[in-house]
């Protein structure tokens, strides 16, 4: 009889975790699945590691881009998303005197953290981004070391973001980005090739 009670409480005991775990995951409707975003940023020269402990150098390029992203899967506190923009950068020309615009599209997943305690004051969430970049070109014609053979237009992209919106209008964001291209530890170019840029800035985004 012990040993029939203890099998029961067991079942129950890992039928209620299971039901847990579900919750934690169960997919939930979101109300506004689609998102545009206005975003304008400028080039640092530190690298990735160094500008998320706030050190910051201009590198003299600005980055302006739109982007479009659609919801596929939604919990109570995540979303994922497909997400793609497309850019320009400018450079500089008293810095880049040979410098020309330069097109780059970008095509990434976004896990979106959505849930924090304050969200009832000031709606919060936390994105990271990780897919594909494109350039029409390399980027910093002229600059010391970068030739054509040193530098590729094909990397890898990432995104951190932080978005802060009203909780009576959570359909429109503020939006502060890290847009990072880079050869991913070698996977796209060598790592002393000259690859990717780090861009801070802020956007604008509008969901519906």
């Amino acid at each position: 009889l012990t040993a029939m009670f203890l099998i029961l409480g067991c079942v129950s005991y890992n039928a209620n975790a299971n039901n847990r775990i579900m919750a934690f995951f169960r997919p939930q409707p979101d109300p506004h699945p689609w998102s545009i975003m206005g975003y304008v940023g400028k080039t640092a020269k530190q690298k990735l590691a160094h500008l998320i402990r706030c050190n910051y150098t201009s590198a003299h390029e600005t980055l302006i881009s739109a982007e479009l992203a659609r919801t596929f899967y939604k919990t109570w506190w995540l979303k994922l998303q497909l997400a793609g923009n497309i850019a320009t950068r400018i450079a500089d020309k008293n810095v880049y005197p040979e410098a020309s615009p330069i097109a780059e599209g970008d095509i990434y997943i976004m896990l979106r953290i959505i849930s924090f305690p304050w969200n009832d004051y000031l709606y919060t969430t936390f994105a990271f981004g990780e897919g594909v970049s494109l350039a029409n070109k390399s980027p910093f014609p002229g600059k010391k070391g970068v030739t054509a053979k040193n530098s590729k237009a094909f990397l890898n992209f990432l995104a951190f973001e932080f978005t802060f919106s009203l909780p009576s209008h959570p359909e429109w964001e503020l939006v502060f980005r890290i847009h990072h291209r880079s050869a991913a530890k070698g996977t796209y170019a060598p790592q002393y090739y000259h690859a990717g840029s780090n861009n801070v800035g802020v956007g604008i985004r509008y969901c519906f």
